[in-house]
C-alpha cells in the first residue's frame, strides 16, 4: 500500500501542478492527433494517395494502439516506481514520431511515424491513469476527469489552430513544429514533475516484470 504520508491530498498547490502537468501532456497528444486530421488532405496530395492509402494510415494507427495495449499495461505496472522516466519516454517518443511525420520523404516512413505516435499515446494513457490513481486513491474520479479535460482541450483546439496555421505554413513544418514542442515538453516534464511530486511505495507493492507476465499468462489460461 502507498502510505498516507507519501501522497498529497488533492487540492494542494503541488497536487494541482502535478495534475496540470499530466493534463498538459494529454492536451498535447490530442492536439496533434486531431490536428493531423486537418492536414490529412495535404498528406494525401503530397504522397499521391488514393482512398486505400488514406485508409491504411488510419488502420496502422488503430492496429498499433491495439497491439501495445496489453504489453503497455504490463509495463506500466512493472515500471510504476519509474513512472517519471516512463512518461518522459512516452512524450519524447511521441515528439520524435511527430517530427518523423513532418520530415518523411516516403510514405512507409510516414506510417512508421503514425505507429510510433499511436503506441506512445496508448502507453501515456495507461501510465498516467495508473499514476494518478495511485497518487490520489480517494479522488481518482476527480483527477482522471481533469486528465480527460486536458485531452478534450486538445481535441477542440488542435483542429482549429492547425487549420489556421495551414494558411501560413506547410503541413510538414506544422507537424515538425508540434514534434519539437512535444520533445521540449518531455524535458520540462522530466526536470519539473519530480520537484513537485514524489510517489513512494513499499517494497511489497513493487512487483517485478516477470511477476506481471506470469499473472497475465495465468489469467489468459482461465476458461
Amino acid at each position: 500500500m502507498i502510505s498516507k504520508s507519501d501522497t498529497t491530498q488533492f487540492g494542494s498547490t503541488k497536487a494541482w501542478i502535478f495534475v496540470g502537468i499530466l493534463a498538459g501532456g494529454h492536451t498535447l497528444y490530442h492536439w496533434v492527433v486531431q490536428g493531423f486530421i486537418v492536414v490529412l488532405p495535404e498528406v494525401q496530395h503530397h504522397f499521391f494517395l488514393n482512398s486505400i492509402g488514406v485508409g491504411l494510415i488510419l488502420t496502422v494507427r488503430e492496429v498499433s494502439t491495439g497491439l501495445v495495449s496489453l504489453p503497455g499495461g504490463i509495463l506500466s505496472d512493472a515500471l510504476k516506481q519509474h513512472w517519471t522516466a516512463f512518461l518522459t519516454l512516452c512524450i519524447g517518443g511521441f515528439g520524435a514520431g511527430v517530427v518523423l511525420l513532418g520530415v518523411s520523404p516516403a510514405f512507409p516512413l510516414l506510417l512508421i511515424g503514425i505507429a510510433i505516435i499511436a503506441a506512445t499515446h496508448s502507453f501515456w494513457h495507461l501510465s498516467a491513469a495508473s499514476t494518478l490513481s495511485r497518487s490520489f486513491p480517494n479522488d481518482r474520479g476527480t483527477v482522471l476527469s481533469f486528465h480527460g479535460i486536458g485531452g478534450s482541450i486538445g481535441d477542440a483546439g488542435g483542429p482549429f489552430v492547425t487549420g489556421l496555421l495551414l494558411y501560413l505554413l506547410g503541413w510538414q513544418k506544422i507537424l515538425s513544429f508540434y514534434g519539437v514542442i512535444a520533445i521540449g515538453f518531455a524535458f520540462v516534464f522530466l526536470f519539473s514533475v519530480s520537484k513537485v511530486w514524489q510517489l513512494r511505495e513499499s517494497k511489497k507493492d513493487q512487483m517485478n516484470y516477470a511477476h506481471h507476465i506470469g499473472t497475465v499468462y495465468r489469467a489468459l489460461k482461465q476458461p
